[in-house]
């Protein structure tokens, strides 16, 4: 003959060991899908992002992280996302943001 089964203690019913189970696996969901899946489960075509590019028109001066240096024309840049502002186009340069003057861009001719 078996024993009986030991006895639940008092406070501890069905529902909570239920309810932990259950946030125990929305938990591990969670953590499966957006700490340990790498980025592309956001882009599901696994395609890179386009790039855009601007070609500077004549000798532009900008100031980097080391000192002020001269953009030459005829350069072509990597725009950022936040391309365009108040006349000014910020560009990617050697790892950095930069702001040129649209005006020195071939999209001055665009806008």
């Amino acid at each position: 003959m078996n024993p009986p089964p030991p006895p639940i203690p008092a406070g501890i019913s069905v529902g909570k060991i239920c309810a932990g189970v259950f946030l125990g696996i929305v938990l591990a969901v969670f953590f499966v899908f957006f700490l340990v899946e790498s980025p592309q489960v956001w882009n599901r075509h696994g395609a890179p992002s386009p790039e855009y590019f601007v070609i500077i028109t004549r000798p532009v001066p900008v100031k980097m992280s080391y000192g002020n240096i001269i953009l030459p024309g005829g350069a072509t840049l990597v725009l950022s996302r936040n391309a365009y502002y108040a006349g000014v186009v910020e560009v990617r340069y050697q790892h950095e943001i930069v702001r040129i003057p649209i005006e020195a861009t071939t999209l001055s001719e665009q806008w």
